[in-house]
C-alpha cells in the first residue's frame, strides 16, 4: 500500500442497504479502470474497503490486462464500458479516420470536437471502433452492465446514437448521461467556471441527439453527479454532492479513486487520485451514507428491485 496514504481498513461491510422507496439510490462508479496499474490497484481497493460498488473498464488502456486479472479476484465489481476515442491508440489502426499521424486517437475531447465539426472523423468509423472496443471486453469474459467514455466523447451529437444502437445490440441496459444538474455551489469560486461551461455543452450535445429517450433496453438512466468534482473529489465535494440529492431518486456519482500513475502523461491530468481513494474509502463516509439512509448499489442491482426492496 502506497506510504502517502492513511487509510483505516475495517472489516469489509455489506455495501447494499435495505432501502425504503423513498431511499436514494447511490451508485459510485470508477472511471479509467485499465488506464494505468496504480490507477487499477487504488480503485480495487476503494471497493473492497470503500464505497466505489462500480468501475468503467477501458478497452484501449495500457493496463487493461491488469485489470482483467483484478477482476477475477473481484467478482463483487460491476464492470462497464470506459469507450475511449481520445488521448489512448484506437484498436482499429488501418483505413480509419480517428487517427492523424501516427497510431494515437486525438489527444483530448477538444481535439477531438475540432476534427468532428470539419468533416474530418467519419461516424461510421466511430462505430467501428467502439464495437471493435465492447467486443475486446465482452471476449474477455466479462460481464457489461453500463457504457461511458472517456472525456464524455459519446455524448456528442451522432456518437450518442451509435452508442445507443450498440447498447441495444450488445444488450448492455444502461448509458450515462453526462449531464449534472447545477448547483449553488458551483458558482461560489469563478476559477471553477470552466467546469460549468463544460456541463451546459454537454448538456447541449445531449439534447441535440437525435434519439433523446432517457431509457436503454427498457431501462431508466441514472442522475448524473460527479462532473464538477471531476478529478478533484474530496469530502467537502462529497458533501456538497450528497446534499444535492433527491428522495426516490437513483445517481450515479463519478470518481477517480486510485494510486497516483507512475505515466507522466498521466500525473499531467493533475488529478487528484489518492486524496479521491482517501475520500470514498473513509469511515466518516459510510457513516454518513448509513446515516442518510442511501442505498449504496450497482447498476446491476438497478436489474433486479427485489435487492433493493426486500
Amino acid at each position: 500500500m502506497n506510504n502517502a496514504l492513511s487509510l483505516h481498513i475495517a472489516d469489509p461491510v455489506a455495501r447494499l442497504l435495505p432501502a425504503a422507496a423513498s431511499s436514494v439510490r447511490l451508485i459510485i462508479n470508477a472511471d479509467d479502470f485499465g488506464l494505468s496499474h496504480p490507477v487499477n490497484d487504488g480503485i480495487i481497493l476503494a471497493h473492497r474497503m470503500g464505497m466505489v460498488t462500480s468501475a468503467s473498464l477501458m478497452p484501449v488502456g495500457k493496463a487493461f490486462d491488469h485489470a482483467v486479472c483484478k477482476l477475477q479476484e473481484t467478482p463483487s465489481l460491476d464492470i462497464g464500458v470506459h469507450l475511449t476515442l481520445v488521448g489512448e491508440e484506437p484498436l482499429i489502426r488501418k483505413n480509419t479516420s480517428l487517427i492523424n499521424g501516427g497510431n494515437r486517437l486525438p489527444k483530448d475531447i477538444a481535439s477531438f470536437m475540432i476534427a468532428y465539426f470539419k468533416g474530418a472523423i467519419k461516424l461510421s468509423d466511430v462505430r467501428i471502433e467502439i464495437s471493435a472496443q465492447i467486443e475486446k471486453v465482452l471476449d474477455r469474459g466479462v460481464s457489461i452492465s453500463h457504457i461511458d467514455s472517456h472525456q464524455h466523447v459519446h455524448a456528442l451529437p451522432g456518437l450518442s446514437d451509435i452508442t445507443q444502437e450498440l447498447a441495444e445490440t450488445y444488450g448492455v441496459p444502461f448509458i450515462r448521461k453526462p449531464c449534472e444538474a447545477l448547483e449553488w455551489y458551483m458558482f461560489k469560486d469563478i476559477r471553477t467556471i470552466g467546469r460549468v461551461a463544460g456541463d451546459m455543452a454537454l448538456k447541449l450535445f445531449w439534447s441535440m441527439t437525435i434519439n433523446r429517450r432517457m431509457h436503454t433496453n427498457g431501462h431508466e438512466t441514472p442522475h448524473f453527479l460527479g462532473f464538477f468534482h471531476g478529478g478533484k473529489l474530496d469530502t467537502g465535494g462529497l458533501h456538497h454532492i450528497l446534499s444535492s440529492t433527491q428522495p426516490g431518486c437513483t445517481y450515479e456519482l463519478m470518481c477517480h479513486p486510485g494510486f497516483a500513475p507512475n505515466e507522466p502523461e498521466y500525473r499531467n491530468w493533475k488529478y487528484q487520485h489518492e486524496g479521491e481513494l482517501t475520500a470514498l474509502a473513509s469511515p466518516m463516509l459510510r457513516d454518513d451514507l448509513h446515516s442518510r439512509g442511501f442505498c449504496v448499489c450497482n447498476f446491476r442491482d438497478l436489474l433486479n428491485p427485489s435487492h433493493l426492496f426486500p
